[in-house]
């Protein structure tokens, strides 16, 4: 984020609406209102600190990421402590041309690149662990569920071969006692 957005132009007064900056400083207003100045890119900037707790956590944030900046040997430690001058300094129009010209550093934003190709590259690995264990998990309840089928079919088969058994005993049986009723009539008639 740039410096620039914490650096809103005065509010209009009564009677004083929008001072040019290229008026003389007598000319813009009461005394109490901010000095304006032109920078670089002829912009008008307050020097005072960003308004608000968001413009100082900005700074804080841009501040941590420098340091992890310096500390991976990205920007020198020297770069880090002016950055940290900048802002101590509350010199915004400094530490904006600092931060700008770090993030347009060519080692910064390979170094970044291979980081995110990095990241890229293990979650790649990760979701591909993931898809083989649940490709395993899908392959074992598969296996499961056909074991199951295969076993009620066992039991349909076992259940249909126990009925022939005993249908096939009843017949047995039945023939047992036709022949025993027959050799017992036979035995009657000749005597």
């Amino acid at each position: 984020s740039h410096v620039m957005s914490w650096c809103p132009p005065p509010p209009p007064k009564a009677g004083h609406l929008n001072p040019s900056p290229f008026k003389p400083s007598r000319q813009r207003g009461p005394v109490d209102e901010p000095l304006l100045e032109m920078t670089h890119v002829s912009v008008p900037v307050r020097h005072s600190a960003p308004p608000g707790g968001k413009g100082k956590r900005q700074v804080a944030e841009s501040l941590d990421t420098l340091a992890r900046l310096a500390a991976n040997g990205i920007i020198t430690q020297e770069q880090f402590e002016a950055c940290k001058s900048n802002a101590r300094s509350m010199d915004w129009v400094r530490l904006d041309q600092n931060m700008t010209q770090f993030q347009q550093m060519p080692h910064i934003a390979m170094d970044l690149d291979a980081k995110q190709m990095l990241v890229e590259t293990v979650k790649g690995e990760i979701e591909g662990v993931v898809a083989a264990h649940e490709q395993t998990i899908t392959m074992v309840r598969e296996k499961a569920e056909f074991n199951v089928g295969k076993l009620e079919v066992l039991q349909y088969q076992a259940k249909e071969k126990g009925d022939e058994l005993k249908a096939e005993m009843e017949r047995e049986r039945a023939r047992e006692a036709e022949l025993n009723k027959y050799e017992h009539g036979s035995d009657d008639e000749e005597e």
